[in-house]
């Protein structure tokens, strides 16, 4: 008995290595094709698997081979068609120059796919699940509606100089893509696969296509947009479902306008360049740090503005070339900064609020300034006259209270005087008229009467906002104590009653 089972063993040994080849494999001629499995014995190969440029007209040898565990690659001088009638999975499929279609109706999961063809004109894949990249370059592909079962790309999908492809269809089960790459494809209008996945690591756009991303608006992870050289973009999403970007990169795109990222709290690598219609860049209410920004040639850029929560920039800050850039306000609220480059912005002098984090230590390395206007290009004059933050409210420039500590800029009666230094915060009154000298401004209501309060178990309820409590210092200098809108108890120098 033990006999026969040894025996069987030892059969059923020599049958399954006879399936399967281990090794690399080279077919230069029709012949050796003809005769693969004669000479090979097997339907899998544990290697790669490659098929030279020598004089081939058909694959029909191979239409038995089940598996290959590396690459498959053609790359033949004549055109062929790829017809692999029982392949189910191979490590990566690779197709060259005269390859004029691609039929694997069993192909299940495969590795990399890479088509670059100029003969290619169909492709069918109508059972492949799953694949790690695929990438797609012909001058002969018009459509491509061949994927209907794929459900992962678990890398990265790639779109490179397709001259005639208009639309990508076909993608009915598609749930995940890591990475969508579009790359010189002239003549793509339409992106079904765009509309289906709800999250990528990263989305890279270079030239004239896809002229309305409007699919990609409710997707709910992006972390890496890069969008380059595209001459007829009108706009990019708003994005309303992502709270960060890893990375940022838009240049050359001289159509946008606008960029708009209500929902985006934290940006990492910002890099902007030559975007000529941009006049503006902020309005992002919710952020709250970049970690590095680059803002460069912008022929229109006037202004940086309506950041209010954004605090700091802890790598690099640089402003290059900007000619008509003179308000960066976006930045009044910096906490923090590592190192700032101005350069070549010739209308910009308002750059305070730099010399005031470097007074208290909150830039932490290198400040920049050159060819920009006279108040913003020399940093000792800067630091040394420029800019007094008197209060350390960070607002130097533009402190509707320069002596007293207002980060909030508060100013109920919008006279452009902070309330905490208004002698009538109530009543608009720019001028700040005083006649009698009581710290309270003539546009207020006249008191009554003075008095002398003396209160035994009870409050003193003061309802005018621009009255308060007036105490004499020890010094013999008398102060008004109010409250602002805020709650937060300041003092006003007022003459002596």
């Amino acid at each position: 008995m033990k006999l026969i089972n040894l025996a069987f063993l030892m059969l059923l040994n020599f049958s399954l290595s006879a399936q399967l080849y281990t090794g690399d494999i080279n077919l230069s001629t029709q012949l050796e094709i003809d005769n693969f499995e004669i000479n090979c014995q097997c339907d899998s190969v544990q290697g790669n698997l490659h098929i030279a440029p020598i004089s081939i007209t058909n694959i029909n040898g191979l239409n038995n081979l089940k598996y290959v565990s590396g690459n498959l690659v053609f790359a033949p001088n004549m055109d062929i068609n790829l017809d692999l009638p029982q392949l189910t999975y191979a490590g990566g499929i690779i197709a060259y120059y005269n390859t004029t279609g691609m039929s694997m109706p069993n192909l299940v999961k495969a590795g990399d796919i890479s088509i670059n063809s100029i003969s290619m004109l169909n492709i069918d894949l109508p059972n492949l699940l799953e694949a790690h990249n695929v990438t797609l370059t012909s001058t002969s592909i018009s459509s491509l509606s061949s994927f209907q079962k794929l459900e992962r790309i678990t890398g990265e999908f790639r779109f490179s100089w397709n001259i005639l492809l208009t639309n990508i269809t076909g993608f009915d089960s598609i749930r995940y893509v890591k990475g969508l790459v579009f790359d010189s494809n002239s003549t793509i209008t339409n992106c079904v696969v765009c509309e289906k996945v709800d999250s990528l690591d990263y989305l890279h756009i270079t030239g004239n296509q896809l002229p309305d991303l409007s699919e990609f608006n409710d997707i709910k992870q992006l972390t890496d947009l890069n969008i380059n050289n595209h001459s007829t973009l009108l706009a990019i999403p708003d994005f309303p479902n992502i709270e960060s970007f890893a990375s940022l990169i838009l240049s050359y795109c001289p159509l946008i306008n606008d960029i708009g990222f209500d929902s985006i709290n934290v940006m990492g690598y910002v890099y902007m360049n030559n975007n000529s219609a941009l006049e503006s860049f902020g309005g992002y209410n919710n952020l709250i740090k970049i970690k590095s920004l680059f803002i460069s040639e912008f022929s229109n850029l006037t202004s940086i503005a309506n950041m209010p929560k954004l605090a700091s920039i802890p790598s690099t800050l640089a402003m290059m070339n900007n000619p008509l850039l003179d308000d960066i306000s976006g930045f009044d609220n910096l906490k923090f900064l590592n190192e700032v480059q101005v350069i070549n912005n010739p209308n910009l002098n308002a750059c305070c609020i730099f010399a005031d984090l470097q007074k208290i230590g909150r830039l932490n390395s290198g400040l920049e300034l050159e060819n920009n206007g006279p108040a913003c290009s020399d940093v000792v004059e800067l630091i040394a006259t420029d800019c007094e933050d008197q209060d350390y409210d960070f607002r130097g420039q533009g402190d509707n209270c320069l002596t007293i500590y207002n980060p909030n800029q508060m100013d109920t009666d919008l006279d452009g005087i902070g309330d905490v230094c208004d002698n009538c915060p109530t009543v608009a009154n720019a001028n700040q008229a005083d006649a009698n000298g009581d710290g309270i401004g003539d546009a207020c209501p006249p008191a009554l009467m003075g008095a002398t309060i003396e209160a035994h178990g009870s409050d003193v309820y003061i309802k005018d906002a621009s009255r308060g409590v007036i105490l004499q210092s020890a010094n013999g200098f008398c102060y008004r104590i109010r409250v602002d809108a805020a709650g937060n108890i300041y003092s006003v120098k007022v003459t002596c009653p």
